[in-house]
């Protein structure tokens, strides 16, 4: 795991960050539903825009695709300005 600074609202606790890479017959909008049911499970409540958290499952890529909907898009647009993305996928 990786211990970094906040994003976005900078002013609460540290992130405690994971990756994770996986093969899935999921379509993507299939696999994001089932990672917003993993942050339901374990009790995310959705307050405030990049606020604290118990967890967030993130989607930064899928495959090769380049493509997005109003709730995914892939690449995560936003992946090349979060150390928290960049350190785990340099490994």
């Amino acid at each position: 795991y990786y211990e970094t600074a906040a994003w976005g609202l900078t002013d609460q606790a540290d992130f405690l960050n994971l990756a994770l890479a996986l093969d899935t017959q999921l379509p993507a909008e299939s696999l994001l539903s089932a990672c917003q049911a993993i942050e339901k499970d374990l009790d995310r409540v959705r307050h405030e825009h990049w606020g604290p958290r118990t967890v967030d499952i993130d989607i930064l890529l899928y495959g090769q695709e380049i493509w997005g909907t109003e709730h995914l898009k892939v690449p995560h647009p936003l992946m090349t300005q979060r150390a928290f993305v960049l350190v785990p996928l340099l490994e």
